[in-house]
């Protein structure tokens, strides 16, 4: 309005322009599970299984279930990196993982948790013999399982918990490294962490 005004009155100056005036906008916190939460999340997973009879495809997908949600809390990977795993990134004898980040970028993680590793050992024994580069993980159709299908899955999971929070694979990022710090775990390892999370 005040440019207008000023285009059809050539003798008005506007005090704004003299104004500099910087907008902030607030910066949003990434969502995070609290130790409860992750505990509920964990236990519909796990259950899922146990109401599984073992030898059938439905004990197999949640077996499946369990190993994705494992990994995905104790790396910190992205969902993308997690669908893109293959069966000879995974070194099961020195409990670690390989992945291949953006700008073809590789890391090396630790799995540290037996849980996260016994998850992996039931998973790869439900899967079956296969080729050292065929995906970890497959869908119904033993496809390479996409990044939607695992987004879907948490959204359902969520959905039987008593959880609010809109929980996503990334939101198992930022946890990764909030209880890592909760748990006493040096900050600047953490902040190392942080970094990868941020930049890859």
């Amino acid at each position: 309005m005040l440019n207008y005004y000023e285009y059809e009155n050539d003798w008005y100056n506007s005090p704004m322009r003299k104004m500099k005036i910087r907008m902030r906008e607030p910066v949003r916190l990434p969502t995070v599970m609290n130790i409860k939460e992750v505990k509920l999340l964990f236990g519909i997973v796990y259950k899922q299984q146990l109401d599984c009879k073992s030898n059938t495809f439905s004990y197999q997908m949640a077996t499946r279930n369990i190993a994705i949600i494992e990994l995905l809390f104790a790396s910190g990977m992205r969902v993308s990196e997690l669908c893109d795993l293959r069966l000879c990134d995974i070194d099961m004898k020195q409990g670690c993982v390989r992945i291949i980040g953006k700008g073809n970028k590789e890391r090396i993680i630790d799995i540290s948790q037996k849980a996260t590793l016994t998850a992996i050992k039931d998973w790869l024994y439900e899967r079956g013999p296969c080729d050292s580069q065929s995906p970890l993980f497959v869908s119904r159709l033993h496809n390479t399982l996409s990044t939607q299908s695992v987004r879907l899955l948490i959204k359902n999971l969520v959905s039987l918990t008593q959880i609010k929070k809109r929980i996503t694979p990334h939101t198992f990022r930022h946890t990764y490294a909030t209880l890592l710090l909760e748990g006493g775990v040096d900050i600047t390892y953490i902040f190392s962490i942080c970094l990868v999370i941020v930049l890859l």
